[in-house]
């Protein structure tokens, strides 16, 4: 699960703990979160909140895509594309301060490296459940600036 701007989470065992135990609360705390970070995240990117909206937009979309390709790499054990997959989402993530997406697709990229796939579906698991919050509160607040 990525940290939230302004708010990071130090790790999949903390997050997935917390999503374990109250899944629906965890989701609308970090949608109501994102609502209150948006405004933030575009001033310390040097955006306006529309330039980030749709940044943030591409950002899912991208991600979601090499997702399904992390997902498919990862159920037929293709240590090649699950790497290449996992990068491409590690990038993605860092270059919007997305840390704990980061890591765990760095995670996966280091471990598929060794050869180890096992866990690798639960982390992309937990960065799943993150696009899916940003693209709710993307939907939620339209591409308007909240006040």
């Amino acid at each position: 699960m990525t940290g939230l701007p302004g708010n990071h989470i130090t790790g999949p065992g903390v997050i997935g703990s917390i999503a374990a135990s109250s899944p629906r609360s965890f989701q609308k705390l970090l949608q109501e979160k994102w609502t209150m970070n948006i405004k933030n995240m575009a001033t310390n990117l040097g955006l306006d909140f529309e330039e980030l909206h749709e940044i943030l937009e591409i950002f899912v979309e991208a991600t979601s895509s090499d997702l399904a390709k992390l997902e498919s790499a990862l159920s037929s054990r293709k240590v090649r594309e699950v790497v290449e997959a996992a990068h491409s989402i590690k990038g993605a993530a860092g270059s919007l301060g997305f840390e704990d997406t980061q890591m765990l697709a760095k995670k996966i990229e280091m471990n598929a490296r060794e050869n180890i796939l096992d866990g690798s579906l639960e982390d992309a698991g937990a960065i799943k459940k993150t696009l899916n919050v940003i693209s709710e509160a993307l939907q939620r607040i339209g591409s308007h600036e909240p006040r």
